[in-house]
């Protein structure tokens, strides 16, 4: 598996995560404002923060492996890697009339 996505996250595998990433004390992927859902991962992981784009995280699975979970989604597992983290962001496009995913990627 190389990409994942789950609700109004998703994530691209990477090979190494950037140097000057800042470890979260969190595994709280995002939150919903309204629900107070979350996207949450269980396991051997830690996340980190890209400095120059609070939009993006890091997220390193251990040999242990990880779940992402979430109240209105399934499961996720993940074994051993890097992941990049990014939100998608939904809204309505008035020229087309209907609802629009926009993927934040660099």
């Amino acid at each position: 598996m190389n990409k994942w996505q789950q609700g109004d996250v998703q994530a691209e595998a990477v090979d190494v995560l950037p140097n000057n990433a800042e470890k979260l004390k969190t595994l709280v992927l995002r939150e919903g404002e309204q629900t107070g859902h979350m996207h949450q991962v269980i396991g051997d992981a830690m996340l980190f923060r890209d400095p120059s784009n609070s939009d993006i995280m890091f997220l390193e699975v251990g040999l242990g492996g990880a779940v992402v979970t979430h109240q209105t989604h399934g499961p996720i597992e993940l074994s051993q890697g890097n992941w990049r983290v990014t939100p998608t962001y939904k809204y309505e496009d008035p020229v087309r009339r209907q609802q629009v995913r926009h993927t934040v990627f660099d």
